[in-house]
């Protein structure tokens, strides 16, 4: 719906939910890969996240 050529309002069937109008749309593209499983870390309570933290992205380099 246009007022002098500019868009006021949008009509769309009242059924779509905000994520469906978001696929109707072309605004949702869903992930290409599937996740990725990250095993629990098994470290005593008490040990300094940042340490925990600092291994695991050591382990990526």
């Amino acid at each position: 719906m246009t007022d002098h050529g500019r868009p006021i309002a949008r009509i769309v069937p009242i059924s779509l939910s905000p994520f469906e109008r978001l696929v109707a749309e072309g605004e949702y593209v869903a992930a290409s890969t599937t996740k990725i499983f990250t095993p629990p870390i098994d470290d005593p309570p008490g040990r300094p996240s940042g340490k925990v933290l600092d291994e695991l992205r050591s382990d990526r380099l």
